[in-house]
Parts: C-alpha cells; sequence; structure tokens
C-alpha cells in the first residue's frame, strides 16, 4: 500500500508539472505497446472495403449471366464459390482491422479519462480503497531474485485503469555507476559464499 501511494503521488506529481505533456507522453506510450502498424492498416483495410465492394459486384453480374444463359451453372457455382469465400475472409480481416482501430482510439480517450482522475485526487494525503479500485487494475508481485535470502530484491509491477504500466521518471529505475556495479557484484559473492555454506552444512546434517 505504501508503494502503490507512493507511485500514485508521484505520478500526480510529474503530471502538474506539465499536463499536456504528460497526457502526450502517455498516448505515446500507449501508442508504443500496440502491435499493429497503424498507417499500414489503414491502407489495407482502405483496399479491403474496396474489394468487398468490388466482389459484390462480381456476384451479382455472374447471378445475372447465369439467369440469362450466359454463364454454365458449373462456371457459376465454381466462381460464386471463390468470390463468396474470398468476401468472407476480407470481411474478418478488415472486422479485426476495426477492433484494433476502436482499441486504439478507446485508448486515446483513456489518457484523458485518466489525466482527470489525476486531478480530482491532486491533493490527497491517505489512500482510500476508493482511490485504489480507480486508480489500480492490477498489481503483478514477482518471485524474489534469490530465494531463502534474507536480502533479496523483488520486482513489483503497477498497472493503472485506462493506461497500464506506466512509470513516473523519479520511479523509474536508474543505470548504476560503475562504483556502484562493483560494490553490487561484492554484495552478491558474498550471498553466493553464504549460500554455498548453507547448502553445504544441511547436507552434512
Amino acid at each position: 500500500m505504501e508503494l502503490v501511494s507512493q507511485m500514485i503521488k508521484e505520478v500526480i506529481r510529474y503530471a502538474d508539472v506539465d499536463r499536456e505533456a504528460f497526457a502526450k507522453e502517455i498516448r505515446t506510450d500507449m501508442e508504443q505497446r500496440q502491435t499493429a502498424d497503424f498507417s499500414a492498416q489503414k491502407k489495407r483495410m482502405a483496399a479491403g472495403e474496396k474489394r468487398i465492394g468490388e466482389l459484390e459486384i462480381l456476384i451479382a453480374k455472374i447471378y445475372e449471366d447465369n439467369a440469362l444463359g450466359k454463364l454454365p451453372d458449373k462456371r457459376h457455382e465454381m466462381l460464386s464459390r471463390q468470390y463468396e469465400k474470398e468476401q468472407e475472409q476480407l470481411s474478418q480481416e478488415m472486422a479485426g482491422y476495426k477492433a484494433s482501430q476502436d482499441a486504439y482510439e478507446n485508448d486515446r480517450k483513456s489518457a484523458a479519462r485518466f489525466l482527470a482522475l489525476v486531478e480530482r485526487y491532486e491533493n490527497f494525503d491517505t489512500l482510500t480503497t476508493v482511490m485504489l479500485n480507480e486508480f489500480i487494475e492490477k498489481i503483478v508481485v514477482h518471485e524474489r531474485d534469490r530465494k531463502g535470502s534474507t536480502d533479496a530484491t523483488q520486482k513489483i509491477e503497477i498497472y493503472f485503469n485506462l493506461i497500464g504500466q506506466f512509470i513516473p521518471p523519479s520511479m523509474q529505475e536508474k543505470e548504476p555507476t560503475p562504483e556502484e556495479l562493483e560494490e553490487m557484484r561484492k554484495k552478491e559473492a558474498r550471498k553466493d559464499r553464504l549460500h554455498r555454506n548453507y547448502l553445504r552444512r544441511r547436507a552434512n546434517g
């Protein structure tokens, strides 16, 4: 709860500096999480919809030609199956693209809704259950990096409602200095040595 409260306060503090820049950063972050190339997708959607329209005309034309005796039944049946199959595949593909586009647009609106939530609670002191439910979607607690150790790091991921995971700059992991890396190396080496000694003692009863 302390970590969540700190995270929310840092997000609000970061947003207070420049609301417009914060909203833009959230949208950019959310867009980067999208796997689809939306510009290419839009072109494909336009081409697919055009082809569906062409297939409608072709299906009507072969039906008319068959009814007038210009197209044999066997040929009509074959072309009809071919066009209808292509039309169905394109329709399914277009539906998938449409769902992705809708999700993308919804994400853009989500950034604005999250910003409104931030503004509502910009001066909070105590994290309430209501706030927790409004801000937080889920919290993922990973296994400790070293099981059985009294001193081990443990990764915790906090996901916000509307925008997903967002870590303000003040809480982002900083690149360690060479001195810090050396100290970490020594610390891990000591832990390894102690753990080996423990395993040896346990094996010997």
